[in-house]
């Protein structure tokens, strides 16, 4: 209680002796606050006051007003910053790299030749001698075709010459066969009966046969040529006859041929039948 008492009598006479001008007294009172503030906290934290005694009846009790410090204000707290996530920034290709060709040298320039003016005389004199030959070879040309179309026309007229005298010989071969083939003559021959019909009505006329002659000398296959018989009458006993035909048969590089073609007409008349 001591130390409160001398503390509150320090306190009262510095009051009294603060001066009225705001200058002189603003420093000892922030001084006094200060040391009020300390003393409040040495007697908050450390001092504990002992338990209070037994009343009394006659004591008094004295009250000082002890000024205590301005709280200050409490500081707000900071506002937290929200740290925004930046958006990624596009990377940017790398450049390809240049690749440098290397430089080619260029070659040197080659020297221009001297050309010689043209001889005007020369060249018109090869031009002449040019011409003189195309027209050279272009006889020569006319000369080897006409030659050859000379050969041609010989030899297609030798064709044709040969082909004639082919034909020539195949006539003359084919004339001299008929007439062989007509003068070939039967060794054995009957005369055909007249029919007696005919010789009633007095009929009269010639019958041709047509027949092949077969190695043996014998006829096969008689018939009446078309148109070479008169008379209808006559055709089976003109058959009939030839049929019975027997020939000399015909040789050639000593073999026996056929002999196809053959014919023979037969004359009816009233008098008498003519023979072949």
């Amino acid at each position: 209680m001591s130390s409160d008492n001398s503390l509150n009598d320090t306190l009262n006479a510095a009051e009294r002796s603060v001066p009225s001008s705001p200058r002189v007294w603003l420093m000892p009172l922030s001084a006094t606050l200060l040391l009020h503030a300390g003393a409040a906290g040495l007697i908050y934290l450390g001092w504990q006051p002992a338990p209070p005694p037994a009343p009394e009846a006659s004591r008094s009790i004295k009250t000082q007003l002890v000024m205590m410090p301005a709280q200050a204000a409490p500081t707000p707290e900071p506002t937290p910053i929200v740290e925004s996530t930046p958006e990624p920034v596009p990377v940017k290709p790398l450049p390809e790299p240049v690749v440098q060709t290397p430089a080619v040298p260029r070659p040197a320039p080659k020297p221009t030749p001297q050309v010689s003016k043209p001889d005007l005389a020369a060249i018109a004199r090869k031009e002449r001698e040019q011409q003189q030959r195309e027209v050279t070879q272009q006889r020569e040309d006319q000369r080897a075709a006409a030659e050859a179309q000379q050969v041609a026309q010989q030899a297609r007229q030798r064709a044709a010459e040969q082909m004639a005298e082919q034909q020539r010989a195949q006539l003359a071969a084919a004339a001299a066969e008929k007439a062989e083939i007509r003068s070939y003559a039967p060794i054995n021959k009957s005369a055909p009966d007249y029919p007696r019909r005919a010789l009633s009505r007095q009929l009269e006329g010639d019958c041709t046969v047509e027949y092949t002659v077969l190695q043996n000398g014998q006829v096969k296959d008689p018939r009446i040529v078309p148109g070479a018989c008169e008379e209808q009458i006559f055709v089976r006993p003109s058959l009939a006859a030839a049929k019975d035909f027997i020939y000399k048969p015909r040789m050639i590089n000593g073999q026996a041929v056929s002999v196809p073609g053959v014919r023979n007409t037969f004359r009816y008349r009233m008098e008498t039948v003519s023979r072949p």
